[in-house]
């Protein structure tokens, strides 16, 4: 499997730990008009993400961008992040956040509180602790 052999983790769903740092991934995305595989409800995204509550430090990873924020813009005023995702953030604070699925906000860095997210897109970032 490619991931595998080139020593990538899929860590949707769980937590792994590195020098001391939690790592948590929830794939998928909140619901969208297209009804593609892999979305969720916003009540299952924030049940998913309640498993990661109190993790810190923590670097969440996750499909869905927070609602409302430069990482889930398509163009002025259009927003289709997740509530739940934002909410998650705000109450937990992890150092990072990591995210895609709006393609338009690639690249885009914000801070939320003390959460520093960035929307990767496919271009990736390198994370050094």
């Amino acid at each position: 499997m490619f991931c595998g052999d080139h020593g990538f983790r899929n860590f949707h769903g769980q937590v792994f730990e590195v020098n001391g740092w939690h790592f948590a991934g929830l794939g998928y995305s909140n619901r969208t008009p297209f009804s593609t595989p892999g979305e969720f409800s916003e009540d299952q995204i924030a049940e998913r993400l309640a498993k990661f509550a109190g993790l810190s430090p923590m670097v969440l990873v996750c499909h869905a961008p927070p609602l409302e924020t430069d990482l889930d813009g398509v163009k002025p005023g259009q927003h289709f992040g997740s509530p739940k995702v934002r909410e998650f953030i705000e109450a937990e604070q992890p150092r990072f956040f990591f995210c895609g699925h709006i393609h338009e906000a690639a690249g885009n860095e914000v801070k939320i509180g003390e959460t520093v997210g960035r929307n990767v897109g496919k271009q990736g970032y390198l994370l050094e602790l």
